[in-house]
């Protein structure tokens, strides 16, 4: 597991976002603690709330789904 003080990379937030989209329940349980606050643009902070309020809700995480 790792431990995140922030994503301060464009490319590292968005490879994060991919990951999330692709495989939500691998990805976070490999990283701890990643909450909206990492990413550095509401952009990526509004689609990570999106993935959590589906996950939370049982729905599966597709791009169709995020809006």
């Amino acid at each position: 597991m790792h431990k995140l003080s922030s994503l301060r990379c464009e490319d590292t937030e968005n490879r994060m976002i991919a990951a999330i989209l692709d495989d939500y329940d691998s990805t976070m349980e490999k990283v701890v603690g990643l909450s909206p606050a990492h990413f550095t643009t509401k952009r990526r902070m509004q689609i990570f709330e999106a993935c959590n309020s589906l996950a939370e809700s049982g729905q599966s995480i597709e791009m169709i789904n995020i809006k």
